[in-house]
């Protein structure tokens, strides 16, 4: 069975990346981007998130990196107005609350959410070190 022809897509705003990835994210999967900081990919995850909103899509960001700049949102997405309502952004403040919001992230998620974006799922990770009686 070709999946392509079943699958749907979250568009990402931008059409020759669409057309390289096949029609855009498969709602339903995870992807994960990774690279080198500076990269763009908090970029891609606010024009992403900018073009579900448009099409009426809820969006659930995850931002323990607080990296959510509004200023580059507004700039990426000027026309977005009222469809920003559509974006639910959770800022956490330590690696437990990362891990209670995606654990309860069901309670969240409306029929309409499209989009699900985890921004630097590492960053609140700590390793806390051992105590001389514990090693």
């Amino acid at each position: 069975m070709d999946l392509s022809k079943t699958a749907v897509y979250v568009q990402t705003g931008c059409l020759a990346l669409d057309r390289l990835l096949g029609g855009g994210l498969r709602q339903g999967e995870v992807t994960l981007l990774y690279g080198e900081a500076a990269t763009g990919k908090t970029n891609l995850a606010l024009q992403v998130s900018a073009q579900t909103a448009r099409t009426g899509g809820k969006v659930i960001y995850v931002d323990p990196d607080q990296s959510f700049a509004y200023q580059r949102f507004y700039q990426i997405a000027p026309d977005i107005g009222e469809r920003s309502h559509n974006i639910v952004i959770f800022i956490p403040d330590f690696f437990l609350d990362q891990t209670r919001i995606i654990e309860n992230l069901e309670k969240y998620v409306a029929r309409n959410t499209r989009l699900i974006v985890v921004d630097a799922v590492t960053t609140l990770y700590r390793v806390i070190p051992a105590t001389a009686g514990e090693r």
